[in-house]
């Protein structure tokens, strides 16, 4: 597929997911699909243990996207996830994603929980 139908599929995937719209999201995953998340050691191995995930999840975090880059079967999305919804600074998200026929075929997840920035650095760097 080229770069706008893959392109398509990506944004129509987070859209869905944005609200809530599991099925929408289903629609956008390969048959063959597998998410990973290295930092727990978890592997969702199929498109129907993934959408069971979801569905299941208690307080579904509210999903911001920022971005989305990316060429051919391999694309980025970095994103937030507010799973408290109470103001709270969320959770970053950057989500390695892999493409095969139009369809997600594979995810592999990375969550960072908000820190505050170490006292060195400030010398260095902007603070948005």
């Amino acid at each position: 597929m080229g770069d706008g139908e893959n392109r398509g599929t990506v944004e129509r995937f987070w859209a869905a997911l944005e609200k809530a719209d599991f099925d929408a999201a289903g629609e956008e995953l390969h048959e063959d699909f597998t998410e990973t998340y290295f930092q727990s050691g978890e592997r969702l191995p199929s498109k129907e243990k993934f959408l069971a995930m979801a569905r299941s999840f208690p307080g579904f975090p509210a999903v911001e996207v920022r971005r989305h880059i990316g060429s051919g079967d391999v694309w980025v999305t970095e994103a937030s996830f507010d799973y408290a919804r109470d103001g709270s600074k969320p959770w970053e998200v950057c989500e390695v994603q892999e493409l095969r026929d139009g369809k997600m075929r594979e995810i592999h997840a990375f969550f960072g929980a908000p820190f505050d920035p170490a006292y060195w650095r400030a010398p260095f760097v902007e603070r948005f």
